[in-house]
């Protein structure tokens, strides 16, 4: 029964993600770090919930969680950099905290990267 409930979830999945991952690179006695995708191709959900509004004075300041829904099969290291790809768009997600385990799934609350400026 387990198995039918989660081939049924995730075919609600329609967005697929890439996971980066930071790995150190020792090169001429100096340490340096690279990325590298960990997982490419990940059937996942985005899901985004905009927060009631909070603030002193006239300025409200709204906010927005963000949080990805995959499989709990794959094992996302803290830190981790994250692409999610839906409707031929592209977001990007740093992680923060650890994912949320459940029977079928897993949770993971993110960031989005902020652009330099």
């Amino acid at each position: 029964m387990v198995k039918g409930q989660k081939k049924s979830m995730e075919r609600l999945w329609r967005d697929s993600c890439t996971v980066y991952v930071r790995e150190s690179v020792v090169q001429d006695s100096l340490t340096a770090f690279r990325e590298r995708a960990l997982y490419e191709g990940v059937p996942c959900k985005l899901s985004f919930q905009t927060l009631p509004a909070a603030g002193e004075g006239d300025i409200a300041q709204v906010s927005q969680a963000v949080k990805l829904f995959l499989s709990k099969e794959y094992e996302i290291p803290a830190g981790s950099r994250i692409e999610v790809f839906r409707e031929g768009r592209q977001f990007q997600f740093r992680r923060s905290g650890e994912a949320g385990i459940f029977s079928l799934h897993q949770e993971i609350l993110m960031e989005p990267v902020k652009e330099r400026a």
